[in-house]
């Protein structure tokens, strides 16, 4: 770890902080304010911040912007060195970047998304958002929203 870099939990607790408005504070900005919620799982007893959960409205212009999207987060040990997992758990969501079980790929995103160890789970959140806006990486997927992974 360099002089300056915040331990793993550390990091993890101010994105949680952040995560539940402590303070007024919020990671997640712009157009994707108020959009986008997550925090961690309660139900897991997880002394090390793994298991996250995370919610994204779809993009209100656009066919999916009616979908309230559910997804799973790990955070392996590895964070911040390595990107979060996320899993998309219901409604299905045909898009490159998703995997037929629901898997994001960060790197299939458009635009791209570059994981740094500088970044967080909020940004993993947003790239995903801001790639439901891009017309060209999303199909038709009325018929999978009654579906779950």
């Amino acid at each position: 770890m360099a002089a300056g870099e915040l331990p793993r939990n550390f990091k993890l607790l101010e994105e949680y902080d952040n995560a539940i408005g402590k303070e007024g504070k919020s990671m997640i900005t712009g157009r994707h304010a108020g959009l986008i919620d997550y925090g961690l799982e309660e139900e897991k007893d997880d002394n090390l911040l793994h298991y996250w959960r995370a919610i994204i409205i779809g993009p209100q212009e656009t066919h999916i912007g009616e979908f309230i999207y559910r997804l799973q987060v790990y955070v392996s040990d590895k964070y911040p060195e390595e990107a979060p997992q996320l899993k998309f758990i219901e409604p299905k969501i045909a898009m490159p970047a998703v995997g037929g079980d629901g898997t994001v790929n960060l790197k299939k995103l458009e635009p791209r998304f570059q994981w740094s160890k500088e970044k967080n789970i909020a940004d993993c959140l947003m790239a995903i958002r801001e790639n439901m806006y891009n017309e060209k990486v999303w199909k038709p997927s009325g018929s999978l929203a009654n579906t779950s992974y």
